[in-house]
């Protein structure tokens, strides 16, 4: 999200429309200082509307326990307590149509929840009032859908509350119905009808069951071993044992995620794990539904690459589920802790990229010493932890040797990233102060000027303050200013500055940061580097100055900023002997001509052909130029020493319009 917002902020004229929750609002005003704001509360209509479809309704266990007088207080006392929420109500509404009679609702109407955490506590303590079977579901259906990996499909869920601790095969007469599944959680979870998926019934109910220290007696931690216990025993079931289709995605890929959360403690789920990962070795499975799951979802979904054929890269399940402590309980030699899979990583790349600190500390404990091999994208696992915003695993690399190789374009451009995407440089700092120290100090400069291509100015001010030359210059001779400059990145620009760039450097191509500045029609940036003191009177190997750039450029404003300095060389010649104003007459720019002029510009010096302005302007028929020059006093009857006047030119090119303004201001046609 902050890459969109920094794209919308810096680029094109975007319109969006944008919910969210308060929290993410802080984010985006980071990003976007203007915006509207308009906060989405629940009408009061609206509340009324919906209490009156659910009394009656399937939620109402008892219809008849309901007249007028109790209809106008649940109005009254509901409705007040809304404050623009809408999931209040709906708890609240609810809470009192669970009671029977028309006292009892009353009573329940008086001792309402005032806020979303009471009307939790509430309908959780309503659950465990129920009969004793929908208080058992419940109390497995919510914490399977709040320590959810992802949103699980019905099925999904219906089927791991299927199994049981000593199933050997997989039995559908034991999965509860949808109806049931909703009716025994007082609406505390939703269906989504679209997707078949199932969810907690609001975000503000994760965050609350988050806080709670426990949730139905068990911790997060024992929850987490529990869900992968059931995922983990329906992973063993063989094929044969059972004719049904069991869902396996989910358990497939996210079993050693639970496994993980749950801290390895010694139990059943870690035997099954270490069983089902062989990590002693002696099984060699050769073809199994679930790791064929997983290794599609480690390498087909993410990289369109097959697992490579033989046996299961079970080091590298292990490191991309970040298990520390079946990795050091494992028997996988050095050369499986070093080898690449289907994607060319090793496992210490999985584990870095996706900040498993215990699991990289595991593996390089074991044996893993690839810490600069690169997988088929060029990327190291430095790197990888760096794009992943893991500061703790990169320091732990580079303390142990590992290095960013900055000379490659991936590398680079993926660190750089990084660094834009987490909104920090600190991750960014640490590889450039590696990369300096390991003797990479021109590669710290690639990527310093990268940083300036791609807008990233913290970053590249954090590399500067990590050593990286300010006035170093690429393949083409251009310095970090010039580049900036070149992209009218003024910010970055005025930064450069103040940290020392240089502003005269020439590039390959003769051109100065000014010359660029001037070539790119960009005023503002002329200005700063005037200002700061840029060279005005420098020229290239031909002698073009930056006068002339600001008169071929056609922008008056840049010739006016220049012709400002009283130390403008007005009348520097190139080496045909052009002038600025020359060049002004040549190409027809009257303002051009107007301006130098108005500042002093010599009017009547000659070129290498010895031509002055007029008759330049003459012979290539710019007449508004030549009634500019007329008008600040050129001569019209100038003679050179070939005996040419500038009407001389006028009639030898055709050109009727000057001759006629040529001769109406006194021009005369010498005699042979």
């Amino acid at each position: 999200m902050r890459r969109l917002l920094k794209w919308i902020r810096d680029g094109p004229s975007v319109q969006i429309f944008l919910t969210s929750r308060p929290h993410i609002r802080d984010v985006i005003l980071k990003y976007l200082e203007s915006q509207h704001t308009i906060t989405v509360r629940a009408n009061e209509s609206d509340i009324q509307r919906f209490i009156e479809h659910e009394i009656g309704g399937p939620n109402d266990i008892a219809p008849k326990a309901m007249d007028e007088k109790l209809k106008r207080n649940m109005f009254a006392k509901i409705l007040g307590s809304a404050k623009g929420v809408f999931l209040l109500p709906t708890l609240q509404v609810r809470t009192v149509l669970q009671a029977v009679t028309k006292r009892s609702r009353e009573e329940s109407l008086e001792s309402l929840p005032s806020n979303l955490s009471e009307a939790f506590k509430g309908s959780i303590t309503r659950i465990l009032q129920q009969p004793s079977a929908m208080s058992e579901l419940a109390k497995k259906i919510i914490p399977w859908v709040h320590f959810a990996e992802r949103p699980l499909t019905v099925d999904e869920l219906a089927s791991s509350l299927a199994i049981k601790d000593d199933d050997t095969f997989f039995n559908s007469r034991g999965m509860p119905d949808p109806d049931i599944l909703l009716h025994c959680c007082h609406g505390l979870v939703v269906i989504n009808q679209e997707t078949s998926t199932i969810r907690l019934v609001h975000y503000s109910l994760a965050e609350y069951l988050s806080n709670q220290e426990e949730l139905f007696g068990s911790d997060q931690r024992q929850w987490h071993d529990r869900i992968a216990t059931v995922c983990l025993r329906v992973l063993s079931f063989s094929p044969e044992s059972h004719t049904e289709d069991i869902p396996l995605n989910y358990a497939a890929t996210q079993w050693g995620h639970h496994l993980r959360k749950s801290d390895q403690t010694p139990g059943v789920a870690l035997d099954m794990a270490k069983q089902y990962l062989d990590i002693n070795c002696q099984n060699h499975i050769n073809d199994c539904a679930g790791l064929n799951l997983l290794c599609d979802f480690m390498y087909k979904v993410r990289f369109r690459r097959e697992r490579t054929p033989g046996k299961y890269p079970f080091a590298h399940m292990s490191a991309f589920f970040g298990l520390d402590k079946i990795i050091l309980q494992s028997s996988w030699t050095v050369s499986d802790l070093n080898s690449k899979d289907a994607a060319g990583r090793t496992p210490l790349a999985w584990a870095a990229e996706l900040g498993y600190h215990a699991a990289v500390m595991a593996l390089i404990q074991k044996g893993a010493t690839a810490l600069n091999s690169t997988d088929d994208f060029n990327l190291s696992p430095l790197i990888l932890a760096a794009v992943g915003g893991h500061r703790a695993v990169g320091q732990t690399l580079i303390e142990k040797g590992a290095a960013p190789n900055f000379s490659s374009s991936f590398q680079r451009t993926a660190s750089l990233w990084a660094a834009e995407e987490h909104g920090n440089n600190d991750t960014l700092g640490m590889l450039a102060e590696r990369s300096a120290a390991s003797g990479s100090a021109g590669s710290l400069e690639t990527l310093m000027r990268d940083a300036v291509r791609r807008g990233h100015k913290s970053a590249v001010e954090t590399l500067i303050a990590k050593g990286a030359a300010i006035d170093s210059v690429d393949d083409s001779g251009r310095t970090a200013l010039t580049l900036a400059v070149y992209r009218g990145n003024e910010d970055m620009v005025e930064m450069l500055v103040e940290k020392g760039a240089g502003l005269d450097v020439v590039d390959d191509a003769g051109r100065t940061p000014l010359v660029w500045a001037i070539r790119t029609g960009n005023d503002t940036l002329v200005r700063t580097l005037v200002e700061k003191g840029a060279a005005i009177n420098s020229a290239n190997m031909f002698g073009k100055t930056v006068l002339m750039e600001a008169v071929e450029s056609g922008k008056d404003t840049i010739t006016r900023i220049l012709t400002e300095r009283h130390d403008l060389a007005l009348d520097a010649a190139d080496m045909s002997g052009k002038t600025a104003l020359m060049l002004a007459a040549e190409t027809g720019k009257d303002t051009m001509a107007r301006i130098l002029t108005e500042k002093g510009a010599a009017l009547d010096v000659v070129n290498a052909l010895d031509q002055t302005a007029l008759m330049v302007a003459a012979e290539n028929g710019c007449n508004s130029v030549v009634g500019v020059l007329i008008e600040k006093g050129a001569d019209v009857n100038f003679t050179n020493d070939f005996g040419e006047t500038a009407l001389t030119y006028a009639e030898i090119e055709g050109h009727h319009s000057v001759v006629e303004t040529l001769t109406a201001n006194g021009a005369r046609i010498l005699e042979a």
